[in-house]
């Protein structure tokens, strides 16, 4: 019987500390929001700015708790590895540590790096450590927008309206559980369509 309420114990624990994340990644344009829910999506947007909204933890330096969105982007994913489900994302060169895009001075992105081999880092620590803006929050977890406004690519920076490119993928990454393995519902991967 004692082996039965030990086996009980473990299960409702299991059921308590599992990870209880939808990842809704919002994009708003022009006061339209999209919602995205799937591993791989698609979605329509005009050349104009557009901000993603998303939910996370809050990043926490002195605890290592480095919450936050990984967002590469490329003109052709063709030529990436297959990214899935299961993956050690230290195994996967655009998302490892040393390869986000350092912020400005300001600490925000200007410019979204159109690269296969980088990623920017979209944290919220607090007011002075932070590379996104803070919606809201609800305890530990924060709603954040990352405005998108330019592009950054082979040696030049562009407004959106000057973008050349009619499709980008946006491969968007939140672990949510900090355990360093893609999770179910942890990875997005958008197809965006410039009309």
């Amino acid at each position: 019987m004692r082996n039965f309420y030990i086996i009980i114990i473990l299960f409702v624990s299991n059921l308590i500390t599992a990870q209880n994340f939808a990842n809704e990644i919002i994009i708003v344009q022009n006061e339209i929001s999209k919602t995205i829910t799937k591993e791989n999506d698609r979605i329509n947007l005009k050349k104009q700015p557009f901000t993603i909204q998303f939910q996370s933890k809050f990043h926490n330096s002195k605890k290592e708790n480095f919450n936050g969105l990984k967002v590469t982007v490329v003109k052709n994913e063709a030529d990436l590895q297959v990214i899935e489900e299961g993956n050690p994302i230290n195994l996967i060169p655009f998302f490892e540590e040393v390869s986000a895009v350092l912020p400005d001075s300001d600490g925000f992105y200007s410019s979204v790096v159109i690269s296969d081999y980088v990623h920017h880092y979209l944290f919220y620590e607090n007011d002075t450590n932070k590379s996104i803006q803070l919606i809201s929050k609800k305890n530990e977890i924060g709603l954040f927008e990352w405005n998108v406004e330019r592009f950054y690519l082979e040696g030049k920076e562009f407004p959106i309206e000057s973008l050349k490119e009619n499709k980008l993928t946006f491969i968007i990454l939140n672990d949510f559980n900090s355990n360093k393995i893609i999770d179910a519902d942890e990875l997005r991967i958008v197809r965006v369509q410039f009309d």
